[in-house]
């Protein structure tokens, strides 16, 4: 705001009203209601003290009543001024509300901003995360495919193993005489007929079938690998 301006929104409201009148300081050249003029205090004398120009603090002696009529011309170019001064404020106001709207537009504009760059760090450390979930995930199912060769590999060995086992028993044979069989024939018969639908059956067979032959071990085998049943 320029000086020119300031002094105009200085002589807002400064109107000649009362028993005041329109002064003019011959110091300085001002007009101005009396209204305005510091000093004029009552004294114990019954009088008042010394009156003071506004502007340049020259005493009464200095200052002029200019009377009535042109108070009168004063008041009237006064309500111009005040009028302007009115126009000027509004203006003023408007200016500030817009330069306000555009820094609200600014300050909206960087927070927006700024959500969306933390928008986008939030998506870049979800997105790594999610990365790096499915890295252990596929790391977890490698392993778990690795332990499932490795047990299948063992499995198949082992299987290997039991079926030299079951190859090699199956090369053996036990020879019985003819009545050692006929009478091993007859007592499983027997004990099929005297234990069916028990669960004595398996023990008694197994007992029964001991009396003939044993189980198969490789310590027991001999070296043409047939174990021949005794007389």
């Amino acid at each position: 705001m320029n000086k020119g301006t300031e002094e105009l929104i200085a002589r807002k409201g400064n109107s000649v009203t009362g028993s005041y009148y329109l002064a003019k300081c011959e110091n300085c050249e001002e007009f101005f209601t009396s209204e305005s003029m510091s000093g004029g205090e009552p004294l114990y004398s019954g009088d008042y003290s010394q009156c003071y120009c506004p502007k340049c603090g020259t005493d009464d002696s200095e200052i002029s009543d200019y009377g009535n009529d042109a108070a009168e011309a004063w008041n009237v170019q006064q309500k111009y001024i005040d009028a302007l001064i009115a126009a000027l404020e509004q203006a003023q106001q408007r200016i500030y509300e817009l330069e306000n709207d555009e820094v609200r537009q600014h300050l909206a504009n960087a927070e927006h901003q700024l959500y969306m760059a933390e928008l986008a760090k939030y998506n870049l450390r979800t997105s790594r995360r999610a990365q790096f979930r499915k890295r252990l995930a596929a790391e977890k199912r490698i392993a778990e495919l690795e332990i499932q060769n490795a047990v299948s590999d063992a499995s198949i060995i082992e299987l290997k193993a039991q079926y030299e086992t079951v190859r090699s028993a199956s090369q053996l044979s036990v020879k019985l005489p003819a009545h050692k069989y006929r009478e091993c024939v007859n007592g499983l018969l027997e004990e099929a007929i005297a234990y069916a639908g028990t669960q004595q059956l398996r023990e008694r067979i197994s007992s029964r079938l001991a009396n003939f032959v044993q189980p198969d071990h490789p310590h027991t085998r001999y070296a043409g690998g047939t174990v021949e049943g005794s007389d």
